[in-house]
């Protein structure tokens, strides 16, 4: 993620629960003065700014004019080209530095990597032995960030690591400038999701077993994407018809029934499935949701029926 510009410091030992690394020296009072150039990019400055002003170490970065300012952040290079890198000054420095190459990238990336440069001008160093925003690079699948190189590998592909800090990192702020450790959620999803089917009709069939239904959806107009993720959209898009005696919550990505031929169904239009109905007859809810192509359900249209008995 990073190259970090040192200055000559040993590093402080940490207590084996934690693997931060310290090095340079702390700022007054744990104020950090700065000024941001990247104008492109001011909303993911102003993420990293709030994630370590308010995750409990008594540090605070406050924007200042130019010739106030203690740290400078700026870029190098013409635009966004790849995943963005940078590199920092660390701890106090006369003259501290966050240079940013491949700037005016999408948001999730560019405050992930502004979080984990702040980190080195407070004074952290790089960290490989557990997850932390100090790992040397960030973890992405589909272009979601999901944090430092050993963190968060599981989680879903339309999320990113909104939270910006792990808890090592802030332990870290804290054994210098004091304070606890308060962190938020950790992930949040990129984009919203999208509108409900609707649930046109449900007709049983002649109920001998197998009993089934015909259910007609009417298809909604999706989710937006954005473009940085589109690229990546996987062939698990489609409806997820669910029963059960209770409503059923939003499913995982290979869950359920996935129907045929919904992508060949005009936004407005409806398509009518035949699918199987639980042989014990009773009140249900039927639930319909349609998948997009980053695994993230919509929301849900939901109608109660009543399963007649077996012939």
């Amino acid at each position: 993620m990073a190259l970090v510009v040192t200055v000559l410091a040993a590093a402080i030992a940490t207590p084996a629960a934690f693997s931060f690394r310290i090095r340079g020296a702390a700022w007054p009072g744990g104020r950090i003065p700065y000024y941001n150039t990247l104008h492109g990019d001011a909303a993911a400055v102003k993420l990293a700014v709030n994630a370590w002003n308010h995750s409990g170490a008594h540090v605070r970065f406050v924007a200042v004019s130019r010739s106030h300012a203690k740290l400078l952040i700026i870029g190098s290079g013409s635009g966004c080209k790849g995943f963005p890198s940078g590199k920092a000054t660390i701890g106090h420095y006369s003259r501290a530095r966050v240079v940013v190459f491949g700037h005016d990238c999408n948001t999730e990336w560019m405050a992930q990597l502004v979080a984990h440069e702040f980190g080195h001008v407070l004074g952290l160093d790089h960290e490989t032995r557990r997850c932390a925003t100090m790992n040397p690079t960030y973890r992405t699948y589909a272009g979601s960030v999901r944090g430092g190189d050993r963190c968060h590998p599981t989680a879903p592909v339309w999320e990113w690591h909104c939270g910006l800090l792990e808890r090592d990192d802030v332990r870290g702020a804290i054994r210098r400038y004091g304070g606890s450790v308060h962190l938020g959620p950790a992930f949040c999803p990129i984009y919203s999701a999208g509108p409900a089917p609707e649930v046109v009709s449900v007709a049983f069939d002649q109920p001998v077993e197998p009993a089934t239904a015909t259910v007609t959806l009417r298809r909604p107009a999706g989710a937006e994407i954005p473009s940085f993720l589109s690229q990546y959209l996987a062939a698990f898009a489609g409806p997820r018809i669910l029963i059960a005696t209770s409503c059923p919550a939003a499913p995982d990505v290979q869950e359920s029934w996935n129907g045929q031929d919904w992508g060949e169904t005009a936004v407005g239009a409806t398509h009518t499935f035949t699918i199987t109905w639980p042989t014990t007859p009773g009140r249900y809810c039927i639930r319909a949701f349609e998948m997009d192509g980053m695994g993230r359900a919509s929301l849900a249209a939901t109608e109660w029926v009543d399963v007649p008995a077996l012939n």
